[in-house]
């Protein structure tokens, strides 16, 4: 029997990523079972934002920033029945565009 699968929406740290004022407790518990659950060898891990695609690319630029060697175990859920294509692809557009400025500034 393999490894247990786990699922870890961790959208509440993306969100963090870019407003240091919703650094709640929750932040904080979500932010140290990532740091755990990275380092196990008997869970099969996979790190996720399922909301919206800004949370999306906010939380991949904190796992870089915070735990660059977990980066392989991040999935992009962005084929949900409940995601429109038209609005992913809008919204991408929007964040990508304003991730970009970030980086320039």
């Amino acid at each position: 029997m393999g490894h247990p699968r786990v699922a870890y929406d961790i959208s509440v740290l993306g969100i963090s990523h870019f407003n240091q004022r919703s650094r709640t407790g929750i932040f904080r518990v979500i932010d140290e079972n990532v740091k755990h659950l990275t380092q196990r060898n008997d869970v099969e891990l996979t790190l996720t934002a399922c909301r919206s695609y800004w949370e999306m690319a906010a939380s991949l630029q904190y796992v870089k920033q915070s735990y660059p060697e977990a980066l392989d175990k991040f999935t992009l859920p962005i084929h949900s029945k409940g995601y429109s294509s038209l609005l992913y692809k809008t919204e991408k557009k929007l964040v990508d565009f304003k991730l970009g400025s970030c980086q320039q500034s």
